[in-house]
């Protein structure tokens, strides 16, 4: 959806722009392509490896700043006055086939991390391994609305007495031993939820998320942009209910006074109902099938 990513995002030419996620830079470089010599852009990242390709491919690029970060603070990294501030809130190709420094793949068996961030502590294997039944249920259902939640808990803490989990095959065996008596047809591998699940709370990518829209808005100027591409219904919700709540006029109650006052909205949201891909892109590109592009204007 890049087209509709940047007819949006861009609103001046030679103006300051922030990409939150700039992995291995594909994003950047179609971004880069629109601007005049005289625009700026912080291509932000919290993996070693991305912040390592995008320094050498943008080396002779003096409109490019690489910054090593999470995209929670990117006010206080990348400074206020934006223009127009993009989040893709998906994973490089080189994560998603396990074949980088962060591992996010269960497709072949691989240390049991799943950080994305490797200077945080929380591992995927720590969770599994250490954490009660009960909370490993509640991650399961609230990052990912895995419907047997309770079930995958269960077997993984009575696998865990016997080995503790160490490999992502392991886990994938312990899930899919779980659900071998779960009727119905699977679309995906039936431990694609609990992977999901587990890297959202490893990564605090909800509680970042929702930081990283609040200091975005923050960052950007009157009229500037930003512009947020979900991929599960999770980052879908919390950015439809906070773009929906800046734009909306509220009457917020006054305790001490006992009063009612109105609050103007702060944004303009601009893809109200969201927009996704096309059937083409999704033949072209099939992980790009559960996008949704959102997308609000700060006011005045």
């Amino acid at each position: 959806m890049a087209k509709e990513v940047f007819d949006i995002l861009i609103t001046d030419p030679s103006g300051s722009y922030v990409d939150c996620t700039a992995g291995q830079g594909e994003h950047l470089t179609l971004m880069l392509a629109k601007l005049n010599a005289d625009a700026s852009v912080t291509a932000l990242d919290c993996d070693p490896l991305a912040i390592d390709t995008l320094t050498k491919k943008f080396a002779d690029e003096k409109r490019v700043k690489v910054v090593r970060g999470n995209f929670s603070s990117v006010k206080e990294l990348a400074g206020e006055g934006q223009d127009g501030i993009f989040m893709d809130l998906g994973f490089s190709s080189t994560q998603v086939d396990g074949e980088g420094s962060v591992q996010i793949s269960f497709k072949r068996s691989e240390e049991l991390d799943m950080r994305l961030d490797p200077s945080t502590t929380l591992t995927a294997a720590g969770i599994v391994n250490d954490w009660p039944e009960k909370e490993i249920a509640r991650v399961l259902k609230e990052n990912a609305d895995e419907r047997h939640a309770r079930r995958i808990a269960a077997r993984i803490v009575r696998e865990r007495q016997a080995q503790p989990f160490e490999t992502t095959l392991q886990l994938r065996n312990t899930v899919s031993a779980a659900l071998a008596g779960v009727t119905g047809k699977w679309k995906k591998d039936p431990a694609t939820r609990t992977f999901l699940a587990l890297r959202i709370e490893v990564n605090a990518e909800m509680e970042n998320l929702r930081r990283g829209l609040e200091e975005g808005l923050a960052a950007l100027k009157s009229g500037g942009r930003l512009v947020v591409l979900t991929y599960h219904s999770g980052e879908d919700r919390l950015v439809k209910r906070m773009f929906r709540g800046w734009a909306a006029h509220q009457e917020m109650l006054d305790e001490r006074r006992g009063i009612t006052r109105e609050v103007t909205p702060v944004a303009k949201d601009l893809t109200r109902k969201g927009l996704k891909p096309s059937e083409r892109e999704v033949n072209e590109n099939p992980r790009a099938r559960s996008a949704v592009l959102r997308a609000i204007e700060k006011a005045a």
